[in-house]
């Protein structure tokens, strides 16, 4: 199973903290997703994080991030950080895990240095060293844009006024790696993505 994972972060860092977080189940070469995201699916895990317990953790805060979402952040995205209501960071590290098959499902994120990378440390931090997913199922999403012919425009084209949500932004990367794999063939896909060979 492929897993595209998404963070709303008040920092850049690996270590920084995150107050929403999305993933969506999908296969690269299932039926397409449809252009509006389900919340309520069972393939959909969608939580916002308390931001105090992901401080108390160690995860950081910066001021350029808490400005940008202060002063530039839709309207709709600072709103949807709030409903549905943050949960502790322990609660939603531990629902995500159970949320994951670790060592088998494909677990993707918009490159490959930030969102897994940002959990993988809060796991850590949190006493967990393995994590919800292995190392070795990491997927970039970029570079699958690359090779399957996803422009800037169709990346960005996030529908409606949804864009810094974790949800609708991970629904529509997930929508755009079906895409770029069906522009890529499964055999050529599955050569490059996912390390067949």
């Amino acid at each position: 199973m492929d897993i595209m994972v998404d963070l709303e972060t008040f920092g850049t860092g690996k270590r920084a903290a995150f107050v929403q977080i999305a993933a969506v189940k999908f296969t690269a070469f299932g039926a397409p997703l449809p252009v509006e995201p389900e919340p309520t699916a069972p393939t959909v895990f969608y939580a916002n994080v308390a931001v105090d317990t992901c401080v108390k953790l160690g995860l950081q805060m910066d001021t350029d991030t808490l400005l940008w979402w202060l002063r530039d952040a839709p309207q709709a995205a600072r709103v949807s950080l709030f409903d549905p209501a943050p949960q502790p960071v322990q609660t939603v590290l531990a629902n995500f895990k159970r949320f994951v098959v670790w060592k088998e499902d494909f677990v993707w994120s918009k490159g490959a240095g930030f969102d897994l990378s940002i959990l993988s440390e809060a796991y850590r931090l949190n006493g967990d060293k393995y994590g919800a997913f292995s190392f070795a199922k990491e997927r970039d999403v970029r570079t699958v844009y690359d090779w399957g012919g996803i422009s800037v425009e169709d990346d960005r084209n996030v529908p409606g006024e949804q864009a810094h949500n974790a949800l609708a932004d991970a629904w529509h990367q997930a929508r755009m790696v079906q895409q770029a794999a069906r522009n890529l063939g499964l055999a050529k896909f599955n050569q490059l993505a996912l390390g067949e060979r």
